[in-house]
Formats: C-alpha cells, sequence, structure tokens
C-alpha cells in the first residue's frame, strides 16, 4: 500500500451569512475536533471544556454552526428521551462555562443567544467533522477524473482526522443519530481509499487490511468485493472464491439474502477468469460510490405515524407496486416520504436514488428522457454511453437495477406518463411517489396504493409548533397556539412558515403574529421573503396554473358558495342545467388534490383552499371591469341561489 501522505490544505472560505453576523475564521488560532473525544484546540494546546454533558451540548452546537439551535434540540441531544427536570437551567450553566474556556482561548463572543436557542458563530473549516467531509467530497471527484493517487493521498489525509468515535461516544437523540451518520460516512470514505489503491495497483498490500475489514464489517459487500478483486490480481483466485463463498454462507444465515448484483457479477468473473477484472478502469461512480441521494429528514418532522406505517408496510408486501403520496400543495408529501426512505434506507444497500420531476415547480417539468438521464448517471453510467431515445434508456435502467436493492424516491409529480417509465421493475427495489394529482392511472394499471394526505390534527399541530418555535413560547401562550394551527388550517408548510416567521422576532410571540393572520390578508402573511417554496399562496398558484381554463372557473365559483361542502343542490346552483359537466369538473379538481371526497356525491373544499379560491373570485371580479364579473358568471336563477344560501349538509 502507498505510504500515507497528508492532504493539502485548502485556503480559508470567506466568511457566511448565516441568518445573523459573518462566522469568524479563527485561521490557526482555535480548531474543533468532533471525530473522536469533543475537544477545543488552542494554538496547538487543548482546551478544558467540562464534563460529558458540556461536551455533548457543544458538539450539538457544532453540528450546525452559524445556526441557531433550540433549547428542546440541545437538551435533545444531551439527555435524549430522559431529560433531567433542570434542563434548561442546566444548558444555560452548560453554555456560560463554555463561553468562559472559549473566551481564554480568544473566542469568547462565537456563542451567542439567539431567540429561544444558541448560535455558535465559527467557519466550518475550523472544525474537522466538516473538513473530513469535504475530502470525501473532494476525492469522489478525483477519482471520477481518474486521478487515483491524489484521491487516496487526500482520503488518507481525511481518515487521520479520526481519533475515535465520532463526538467520543457522547450524546442522545438527534446527536446520536448525527454520530451514526458520521460513522457511515467514514466507512464510505474507507472504501473509497481502497477503491483507489486498487485503481492504483496496491492490490497486494490491500489484501490484509481487507481481511480485517471484512471481519469488522461483515455485512458490506463492498468491502469483500475489493478482497476477492485482490485476490484475483494477486493470482489467488482460489482464495477470491472462497471469500465469495463465506460472505454467501454469512449473508444467507444471518440475514436470509443473497449477495447483491455487483458481487456475484465479481465472482461471475472471477470463475470465468475474465481479463477485465484484471486491468479494470471503471469510473468511481461505477466502483465506489453508491448512490445515496436522499435529501435530509426534516429536523422536527412530526406525526403520520398511521400514514408512515402502512406506506413501509405497502413497501414490504410489494416492491413491484409503487407507493404515491398524493395531496394538496405544502400538506407534506416530500416531507414524509423522506422520512419513510430514511426509515427504511438500511434495507436497500445498493443504494437510494431521488429524483425532483418539478411537476409542479418552478420551471419546466422534468421530460422522461431528463429524468432517465439523470438515473443513469446516478447509476454510474458515463454520459457518452447514455442512449439516445428515452424507450433505451428506460431498458438500460430496469436492467441496471434488476435483482439489486435500490429504493427510489420520485417527486413532484404531475402525471402517470412521467413516473411509468421510472418504475423499476424489478421486486427487489421499491419505489415511492409524491404528487398533488391522485395519478389514478397508476393505480389502475400497476396496482399503486396512493395514500392521500390530509392536514394534521390538532395536538400534532401543536407538536409541530413547539418542534419550531420551541416548548416555551407554545406553553407560554397554548391558546393562542391553539388558534394560530387552526389559522394555519394545520396545515404543515403553514405551520412552519408561521413558526419561522414567530422565531424570527426577537422576542418571539406567537399572539402577535397570529393577530396578522386576518381575513383575506393570510395567505400573503403565510410567506417567507423572496422564497417562493416557502410561501402559501405560491404553492397554491401553481397547482390552480396547471388547472384547465373551465376548472379554474369552476374553483373560484367553489370560494363563493356559503359552505365548504358542495352537495347535490350546490352542483345545481353552478350551473344553468349541465349538472354532468360541474360534477366532471368536480372530480377533476378532487383529482388535482384541490378538492376533498366526502361522501357519496359530495365534496369539502379545506379551510386555506376555500379562502384562496374566494380570493382568486375577488381578483378577477376587480379586473373584469364589469364586462364579465364572476357575480355575472354564477348566473343563479331564484330556486338556484336559494339552494346554494342555505348551507346543506353532505351525505356522509
Amino acid at each position: 500500500m502507498a505510504a500515507a501522505t497528508d492532504s493539502t490544505s485548502s485556503p480559508p472560505r470567506p466568511a457566511k451569512l448565516v441568518n445573523g453576523p459573518p462566522l469568524r475564521h479563527l485561521a490557526d488560532r482555535v480548531r474543533f475536533h468532533l471525530l473522536g473525544p469533543v475537544e477545543v484546540v488552542a494554538g496547538g494546546r487543548p482546551v478544558r471544556i467540562g464534563g460529558p454533558k458540556p461536551q455533548a451540548l457543544l458538539a450539538a452546537l457544532l453540528t450546525t454552526p452559524g445556526r441557531s439551535v433550540e433549547m428542546d434540540h440541545l437538551v435533545d441531544a444531551v439527555w435524549g428521551d430522559h431529560p433531567a427536570g433542570s434542563a434548561r437551567a442546566m444548558v444555560q450553566t452548560y453554555v456560560s462555562a463554555i463561553r468562559v474556556a472559549l473566551a481564554a482561548a480568544g473566542a469568547g463572543d462565537v456563542l451567542t443567544r439567539q431567540g429561544s436557542g444558541y448560535r455558535i458563530s465559527v467557519d466550518d473549516v475550523e472544525i474537522d467533522q466538516h473538513e473530513f467531509a469535504d475530502t470525501v467530497v473532494a476525492a469522489r471527484a478525483a477519482l471520477d477524473a481518474g486521478e487515483h493517487r491524489r484521491a487516496a493521498a487526500g482520503l488518507r489525509g481525511g481518515l487521520s482526522l479520526w481519533r475515535g468515535a465520532a463526538f467520543g461516544g457522547l450524546g442522545a437523540g438527534r446527536l446520536l443519530a448525527e454520530a451514526h451518520r458520521l460513522d457511515e460516512l467514514r466507512l464510505t470514505a474507507i472504501e473509497l481509499r481502497v477503491t483507489a489503491d486498487l485503481a492504483g495497483g496496491e492490490h497486494e498490500a490491500l489484501i490484509p487490511e481487507l481481511q480485517h475489514l471484512v471481519a469488522d464489517h461483515p455485512f458490506r459487500e463492498r468491502f469483500w468485493r475489493s478482497l476477492m478483486v485482490a485476490l484475483h490480481r494477486a493470482n489467488r483466485r482460489a482464495d477470491a472464491m472462497a471469500a465469495f463463498s463465506r460472505v454467501r454462507d454469512l449473508l444467507a444465515n444471518e440475514l436470509g439474502v443473497g449477495p447483491g448484483a455487483e458481487l456475484r457479477q465479481t465472482y461471475q468473473e472471477i470463475l470465468e477468469d475474465d481479463v477485465r477484472l484484471l486491468a479494470e478502469t471503471r469510473s468511481a461512480a461505477n466502483v465506489a460510490v453508491l448512490p445515496r441521494q436522499l435529501p435530509a429528514d426534516a429536523p422536527a418532522f412530526t406525526g403520520r405515524a398511521s400514514e408512515i406505517a402502512r406506506t413501509i408496510r405497502r413497501l414490504h408486501a410489494d416492491g413491484l407496486a409503487p407507493v404515491v403520496i398524493a395531496g394538496p400543495p405544502g400538506i407534506g408529501k416530500t416531507a414524509l416520504a423522506v422520512r419513510v426512505a430514511h426509515l427504511i434506507r438500511q434495507q436497500f444497500p445498493d443504494g437510494q436514488l431521488f429524483v425532483d420531476l418539478r411537476g409542479y415547480g418552478p420551471g419546466q417539468p422534468l421530460d422522461t428522457a431528463e429524468a432517465l438521464s439523470w438515473l443513469l448517471g446516478s447509476l454510474g453510467v458515463a454520459p457518452s454511453r447514455i442512449p439516445g431515445s428515452a424507450d433505451e434508456r428506460a431498458l438500460l435502467y430496469r436492467s441496471l437495477v434488476a435483482d439489486r436493492r435500490i429504493l427510489v424516491v420520485v417527486d413532484d409529480a404531475a402525471h402517470a406518463d412521467q413516473v411509468r417509465p421510472l418504475l423499476p421493475g424489478s421486486a427487489s427495489c421499491a419505489i415511492i411517489v409524491t404528487s398533488r394529482h391522485s395519478l389514478r392511472g397508476l393505480a389502475a394499471r400497476e396496482e399503486a396504493t396512493v395514500l392521500t394526505l390530509e392536514p394534521l390534527p390538532a395536538a400534532e399541530s401543536l407538536q409541530l409548533l413547539r418542534g419550531v418555535v420551541g416548548t416555551r413560547a407554545v406553553n407560554a401562550d397554548p391558546a393562542a397556539a391553539a388558534r394560530l394551527a387552526d389559522r394555519c388550517g394545520h396545515w404543515p408548510l403553514a405551520l412552519r412558515i408561521a413558526a419561522a416567521q414567530v422565531c424570527a422576532r426577537p422576542n418571539p410571540d406567537i399572539a402577535a403574529y397570529l393577530a396578522e393572520l386576518t381575513g383575506s390578508s393570510r395567505l400573503d402573511t403565510l410567506a417567507v421573503a423572496d422564497d417562493d417554496r416557502a410561501a402559501m399562496r405560491a404553492a397554491f398558484d401553481s397547482s390552480y396554473a396547471a388547472l384547465r381554463p373551465e376548472d379554474q372557473e369552476l374553483f373560484r365559483r367553489l370560494g363563493q358558495l356559503p359552505s365548504p361542502d358542495v352537495g347535490g343542490p350546490q352542483v345545481a346552483a353552478l350551473t344553468d342545467g349541465a349538472a354532468a359537466d360541474v360534477r366532471s369538473g368536480l372530480e377533476r379538481l378532487a383529482a388535482a388534490s384541490l378538492l376533498k371526497h366526502a361522501g357519496a356525491g359530495c365534496y369539502r373544499l379545506h379551510e386555506l383552499l376555500r379562502a384562496y379560491a374566494a380570493d382568486l373570485a375577488e381578483r378577477n371580479t376587480a379586473t373584469a371591469d364589469g364586462s364579465r364579473s364572476e357575480c355575472a358568471v354564477l348566473r343563479f336563477p331564484g330556486t338556484a341561489l336559494a339552494a346554494v344560501a342555505t348551507p346543506q349538509p353532505c351525505t356522509r
């Protein structure tokens, strides 16, 4: 094996603005070590921080430098599910002690109070955790460019930062989950370094190390494959085949599964004495980098326990049949899909793919050919080898995932035809699709399970507010918090926007913010400036724009009805006689998740969507110059108007 080489240090990055003052760049004066026992080093000497709990608290702050960490999250990181009764007071005591220690190192002002939490303002280049993550990214790029020795040297430098278990084994709750993530990244870095060394011809020197690695991590098939390749290249073909037999028996006896497709293919190549295996030049994407594309799990994800359980049951029952998570914009479809994917990702060791079809997003939707090109590239196919037609790409995609355990998450699909070519076609895979449309065609033809999300129950809405605003602010005025949840329609995106707006104030006050959520201004108030992805009106606008003109008109009419329920009498009143056409329009609105089925022949408009529809009708009237006002378009005859003016209960 090549001798260890120190990685070249990168130049300091400019200070960043992250919800506050610039992050401080401390040069070589102060360094923070998390890849092992938590440690602060100033001028080359350790600074005493305190016992395990202050160290865990500092680690929790340093995992997200430049961002405020709420008090509840800090308590969770230190004590987990069993906090001490005085945990909040103890956090404040620990923060004071940490400030004193940092002040002795000349950095006492980097730890500040922000809202109901604390923020440490240092650049992530001062933290070994983030330095290590950067080396892994750089090494992947070097491997893809064929620069194997540079990649191996960089990874050795990054791995040398590790001094033991992440955070020294301290912490609970979210901090413990972060420690597990870092340990997984360390193993991935070792896999990458082994791949780089193999490509550089270091196979004989690697064999003893790989024998230790497969003993320490017996279920990581990458290490077994590398061991087989190294043995084969060292003219130890029988030993390579014996290694395959060992891992095959291990997986069968311990997990009840067989080796993955890549391991089986390597065995076949050894069996056939394939010369390509002796001079392998595949790119790093093909050899070492499995797709791990899931977005980060929402830190304050709340509720949806029954929906999570149902989705996982369906995925386990039939991997061929997709699970569609449908619902109106902002209801939490993507968050739920990502949460489920994280919960089951260990069952898909060959990778997790994530593709955003942008069905309702800004810009043009991703067409089938583009989506397949993205997936093929993620699976290691070089751009020059991706076929030209969508049909050929779909065939290659299904061939690559066949018999591999891969999870696919397809986000924001507009229609079923966007999704069908992306279905893996192999029962070893699973696919989750999110869409504002119910995608009934997938249910009819591909036996998809369609799960339609509703607003959160009241208790889960309050739980979400506590997770973002903090328990103290909610408990200070529980009645105001309950009213705020009601005004947000118990809609997850609306609740998160409102919570973010409350947190942005110097003194979080739910009652003061609630006063702003009045009347027709509600949808405009539920928005984060300069971010259409965090604005309720913008979210609804994109769904409304996708409707047919006649369905847009029908939707506006629904906003003028005195009741959220739409049944037989109301349908009759909406038209001069073409009730069947109106019913078809109502069905299309329901399929687009802008209307809810509420019994035979009955529909219901959610509160926020009703406010949006009424606002559209009012704006349409105001811009019609009197020539064709929305009221005139309604053309209710006397009996029909009476039917609408007296709300009729829906038949349940």
